[in-house]
């Protein structure tokens, strides 16, 4: 047997800690799948510090510190835990549960460059109890089709989540197999942080690209996050995330010649010097001009398939600014919209047993420094019939139109039972004398 690292979340870093944990000697599918969950959960915090430096910079959110130690780190083949109950292995979805939604963000530079990347948010909620009996061996699950029969390897942690003053301490699995049609399949247990969010995030982009424009790239706090992101070229690249591993530091991140083909100015003394005009922390008096539109506050409730006071629930506040920069007129101005608190939600009993309600939900955003042409932002949820809650749903979200209003929201991951999504649109932010 050898012995396992698990790994601990130090603000926007990855550190790796020895723990007690083995993994079957024999084969290395198991040590590649251990190494694919430490990943996953530096991929979520790199995701949500990112999101949180756009919305600090843009909008003046705080940053927080969401940190993610991992414990325990077991894996091999399923036939190891067949006899093992479900509910040991994976807690329920009750309690105080993280509403994790997956953002897209673009952004339009002055020079017409655009950039991409794919953070999220992640706000504490009150889940209820469910009921829903878990007490039986995942063997069962298997055969009697609740889980995907193609599921033949997997891995199971602990995971201690602490993020505004707030901590939890439960039980995760991670299963892995091929579908019908030899597709490879991952199914993230975690319904603390969310199924369906860690299996976006797992195909998301692994680099902070919209970082590079010179509204970022000069800060400190963005040198800072780089900082961490980065690691050396020695490390090994775990390829279903993307996100690269050094087994010396024990970090997981992304390679420095990564970051550098995507225009990042990085070395392996993790310096990084100014690069184009300065940046908005040196101006003065651009500030002056900064404005902002009435906020949308976005509120959906519906009752399809509950009974009594269920419901499933989605929220959002999204705040349009036009905020301004430069050291010299004219000012150029940044387009952007804020989006507060989105939740997404579902609570009480279901009349379609032994189902429960999986529900996710999506951001998408467009910040511009066009002097002609605007931003956008929108916010949806999807919600679907589910055995044991174990779907992953996939939620996208479209951008609205000038007027704003209603998106289109698109589903998958199981029979679905309701969807909605909500979109403002705002500016241009012409630039000023």
């Amino acid at each position: 047997m050898k012995p396992v690292r698990t790994f601990l979340v130090l603000g926007m870093g990855l550190i790796l800690i020895w723990g007690s944990a083995v993994v079957a000697e024999t084969p290395d599918s198991a040590q590649a799948n251990a190494n694919m969950v430490r990943a996953t959960y530096a991929k979520f915090v790199f995701a949500t510090q990112l999101w949180a430096l756009r919305e600090a910079y843009t909008s003046g959110g705080n940053l927080g510190r969401l940190r993610v130690s991992l414990s325990t780190i077991k894996a091999g083949p399923l036939s190891e835990i067949s006899s093992e109950i479900f509910a040991d292995l994976a807690a329920k979805p009750s309690g105080r549960t993280l509403s994790t939604t997956p953002a897209t963000w673009t952004y339009k530079s002055s020079e017409g460059q655009q950039y991409r990347a794919e953070g999220a948010t992640a706000v504490w909620r009150d889940s209820v109890y469910l009921s829903e009996d878990w007490n039986m061996p995942i063997g069962q699950l298997i055969a009697n089709g609740t889980l995907d029969p193609g599921y033949t390897d997997y891995a199971s942690f602990t995971v201690n989540l602490s993020y505004l003053g707030e901590q939890r301490e439960y039980p995760a699995l991670f299963l892995f197999g091929k579908d019908a049609t030899g597709r490879e399949i991952i199914l993230p247990i975690d319904h603390i942080i969310g199924i369906s969010a860690l299996m976006t995030l797992i195909q998301a982009p692994s680099t902070p690209d919209p970082l590079l424009a010179d509204w970022f790239r000069n800060r400190p706090a963005t040198r800072a996050f780089l900082q961490t992101l980065q690691v050396p070229d020695t490390c090994t690249v775990e390829s279903r995330t993307q996100m690269c591993c050094d087994e010396a530091s024990g970090k997981c991140g992304v390679a420095a010649t990564t970051l550098r083909q995507h225009g990042f100015t990085v070395s392996q003394s993790m310096s990084f010097p100014d690069i184009g005009k300065a940046g908005p922390d040196c101006e003065a008096n651009c500030d002056v001009f900064n404005t902002s539109g009435a906020p949308d506050k976005l509120t959906n409730t519906n009752t399809n398939q509950h009974y009594g006071t269920g419901a499933h629930k989605g929220s959002a506040t999204l705040y349009p600014y036009c905020t301004y920069s430069g050291t010299t007129t004219p000012c150029v101005g940044l387009c952007h919209i804020s989006v507060v608190t989105p939740k997404s939600s579902d609570s009480g009993s279901v009349n379609t047993a032994p189902y429960c309600h999986a529900t996710n939900s999506n951001m998408n955003g467009t910040d511009s420094e066009s002097p002609s042409t605007g931003c956008n932002a929108s916010f949806g949820y999807g919600v679907v019939n589910c055995a044991l809650c174990t779907c992953g749903v996939t939620v996208s979200v479209g951008l609205p139109g000038p007027g704003g209003g209603s998106v289109g929201v698109s589903v998958s991951g199981g029979a679905a039972v309701y969807s909605w999504g909500w979109g403002l649109a705002y500016g241009p932010c012409a630039d000023k004398d």
